[in-house]
């Protein structure tokens, strides 16, 4: 048996006594990243200031963050953030592929055989996830397009109701943008 340190409250060999250990168990401490927008409400259990030498991506916010801001912050690791409209300045988004379509809730997983999604997919290689940050944060998937009026009509059966170009013009027709649908939580 090893002798015991009160002071510190370890084994001589350094080992933690198994009552007394400064760390809770099944507590990790994550590097998660914050993007844009997400996860920077006021929180209801205030975190300690972050020291100059502490960073917000070190300080684990997840408990706090919603099954979506979740999925957010796993793209955000792996994808960058872009704004793809020009005119609103609270929306922000990530290209996806269509493998990463395998990581969404399990409802929206059909998502990937969707003909109007798979269409734009392969004309364009990247889909957009993303969410509008304001009274109510609603997040959506977008398909790149070119809006026609037969176009819209395919884009709305298969449950793309929302079209919005990357700049703000009078005349949709003939212009670039997405074919986009809001995702429930």
């Amino acid at each position: 048996m090893a002798d015991h340190n009160a002071e510190t409250g370890k084994s001589v060999d350094g080992e933690k006594e198994k009552n007394g250990g400064d760390n809770e168990e099944g507590k990790e401490e994550t590097g998660a990243r914050v993007c844009p927008g997400i996860g920077e409400a006021e929180d209801p259990n205030p975190q300690p200031e972050v020291q100059a030498t502490q960073t917000a991506a070190a300080m684990d916010i997840s408990p706090y963050l919603t099954a979506w801001e979740k999925q957010w912050q796993q793209f955000c690791a792996r994808h960058s953030v872009i704004c793809p409209f020009d005119e609103v300045q609270n929306i922000y988004a990530v290209k996806l592929d269509l493998r990463d379509l395998r990581n969404l809730p399990r409802q929206y997983r059909a998502l990937a055989n969707n003909s109007f999604l798979l269409h734009g997919y392969f004309n364009y290689r990247y889909l957009l996830f993303g969410c509008e940050d304001g009274e109510k944060q609603r997040w959506f998937i977008a398909v790149p397009g070119v809006f026609q009026n037969q176009e819209q009509m395919m884009a709305g059966i298969f449950g793309f109701t929302g079209f919005r170009t990357k700049q703000v013009t009078k005349q949709k027709t003939g212009e670039f943008g997405y074919w986009y649908r809001y995702l429930e939580m």
